[in-house]
C-alpha cells in the first residue's frame, strides 16, 4: 500500500492514511505549482521515525514502516523542489543485541517529480550510514541504510534517470464557501482536496501517479455540495466545483468535451449524467474523462523530388496510411494529417520513404532521383525538424559517410529508409 501524506506548503489540505505525523508549516501564495516527493523506505523494527527536512525546516514525521520490503511514502511540496532541499533524518536510532534490537533505516532512492535520486549514488551524502572499515562517518556514497541518527542529502549530480510515472494536474476553483474533492483512479480514491473561498482564484493541484495512467482512468468527483444559508445576508451559499481543465502527460481535457462525462451538471433545468455538459459540477458527482485520449494528430509536410514519391506513416511499426506525391514541375510540397487512436509519443512514430529509385526519363532522356524531403512533423504538441539531434534518419546521403543511419542528419530521404523521433 502507497501511503500518501499531507499536502505541505499549499493553499489547500488534503487527508492520508498512516501512523505519520505532520508538522503545521506556513503557506505559500495561490498557484504555486506542487511538486510531488515520493521515498521508497523501510525499517529494520518497524517503529523507525524518520523526519523529513525542507530548506531546514521539519516538514513530515514517518513513525512506522514495513519491515519486508519498500514502501512509497508521497507527500506535495508547494513550490518546485531541488534535492537538495531535502533532508531524510533518522531520529530513533537503538542497538540493544541482548534483545534483538536494532534499529535502522533503509532508502531505496527518492524521487522528486519523477526524477530518481539513488541513495547509493555517489552523489548521496549521509551523516548516518555504518561500514566495517570507517564505522559512521559523514561521506558520499556510503550506501542506502542509516545506522545511526543521521540523515541522507541528495543532490541534482546524483540524478538518475525518469520514473514509469504520470502527471496529473486539475485546474480547479470553488464556488461558495469551500468545495472538497477527489482525485479518483480506477474507482479507488488517491487524494482528496478542498478549495476555500478565500483561495477563490483557479488552482493548480499537481499529483504524479505511478504507471502509466490514460486519462479513461481518471475522474474528478466532487463529494460536499449543499445550499446553506448565508450568514452575512438574506441570500444563500451554493456550493459548486469548477474544473477548468485536467492535464495528464501534458494532453489538457475539458468537461465541454463531447466524450466527456459528467454526473453532476445543471444543464437545460435539470442534473442529469450526459457528456460534453460543462465544466461545473454544480451537484455531489464527476467528471469521467474516458474517450479523451482518443486521438493524436500527427501532421506530416512533405515534399517529392523526382517524378512521384510515395511514403509511409508507421505507427510501432505498422503502417497506418499511405501517401503518394508528385514531384512533376512546380509540384509544392503538401501537408499531411493523420488523427491516431490514443495517445502516441514521438518514438512511436516512423516516416518511411518507399520507392527510391534513379533511372533515365524514356522520353526526354534526364536521369530521374526520387528523393522525400521531410519539412517537419509535428506529434501531438510536440514539433520535429529532421535537422534537429532527436530526429534519426536510416536514408539520408551525406558527402561524408554517404547513406548511413545516424541523429540529425537533414530533411531529406534520398534512399529507401525512415526517420523515426524522440
Amino acid at each position: 500500500m502507497m501511503n500518501f501524506l499531507r499536502t505541505l506548503f499549499s493553499t489547500h489540505r488534503e487527508h492520508f492514511h498512516s501512523n505519520t505525523e505532520i508538522l503545521q508549516v506556513d503557506t505559500l501564495e495561490q498557484r504555486q505549482m506542487l511538486s510531488t516527493v515520493s521515498v521508497f523506505a523501510q525499517g529494520s523494527m518497524g517503529d523507525e521515525s524518520l523526519e523529513i527536512e525542507f530548506r531546514g525546516r521539519p516538514a513530515v514525521i514517518i513513525n512506522s514502516f514495513p519491515t519486508d520490503g519498500f514502501q512509497e511514502f508521497q507527500f506535495d511540496i508547494g513550490t518546485t523542489v531541488d534535492p537538495g532541499e531535502l533532508r531524510f533524518k533518522f531520529l530513533n536510532d537503538a542497538y540493544d543485541p541482548a534483545n534483538g534490537v536494532d534499529r535502522n533505516i533503509t532508502i531505496d532512492r527518492i524521487e522528486i517529480d519523477g526524477n530518481i535520486y539513488q541513495t547509493e549514488n555517489a552523489a548521496t551524502f549521509s551523516t548516518g550510514t555504518w561500514t566495517p572499515q570507517d564505522g559512521i562517518q559523514d561521506g558520499f556514497g556510503c550506501g542506502e541504510t542509516l545506522n545511526g541518527n543521521g540523515y541522507f542529502q541528495y543532490s541534482q549530480e546524483g540524478f538518475d534517470g525518469v520514473a514509469d510515472t504520470t502527471l496529473i494536474e486539475i485546474d480547479a476553483q470553488v464556488q461558495g464557501d469551500v468545495a472538497d474533492f477527489e482525485l479518483q483512479i480506477d474507482g479507488e480514491t488517491v487524494r482528496e482536496y478542498s478549495l476555500l473561498s478565500r483561495n477563490a482564484a483557479r488552482n493548480t493541484f499537481v499529483y504524479r501517479a505511478q504507471g502509466n495512467i490514460d486519462p479513461e482512468r481518471i475522474r474528478v468527483a466532487f463529494t460536499n455540495d449543499a445550499i446553506l444559508p448565508n450568514p452575512f445576508s438574506d441570500g444563500t451559499i451554493d456550493r459548486n466545483l469548477i474544473v477548468h481543465s485536467i492535464t495528464v502527460d501534458g494532453f489538457s481535457y475539458n468537461g465541454s468535451d463531447s466524450n466527456v462525462l459528467s454526473t453532476g451538471t445543471w444543464l437545460g433545468g435539470e442534473i442529469v449524467p450526459g457528456t460534453g455538459r460543462g465544466n461545473v459540477l454544480h451537484a455531489n458527482g464527476y467528471f469521467q474523462y474516458s474517450g479523451t485520449a482518443a486521438m493524436t494528430d500527427i501532421v506530416i509536410s512533405a515534399k517529392g523530388f523526382g517524378d512521384a514519391v510515395d511514403f509511409e506513416l508507421q505507427i510501432d511499426g505498422q503502417t497506418v496510411q499511405n501517401y503518394g506525391l508528385s514531384a512533376r514541375a512546380g509540384a509544392a510540397e503538401r501537408v499531411f494529417t493523420y488523427t491516431a487512436d490514443g495517445i502516441i509519443s514521438a518514438d512511436q512514430v516512423r516516416i518511411v520513404f518507399t520507392n527510391d529509385l534513379i533511372f533515365t526519363d524514356p522520353i526526354s532522356g534526364a536521369t530521374i532521383d526520387r528523393n522525400l524531403r521531410i519539412n517537419f512533423v509535428e506529434i501531438g504538441d510536440q514539433l520535429f525538424d529532421p535537422n534537429d539531434s532527436n530526429v534519426f534518419s536510416t536514408g539520408t546521403w551525406r558527402v561524408e559517410d554517404g547513406v548511413s543511419p545516424g541523429f540529425g542528419r537533414g530533411n531529406f530521404l534520398h534512399a529507401n529508409g525512415y526517420m523515426s523521433f524522440s
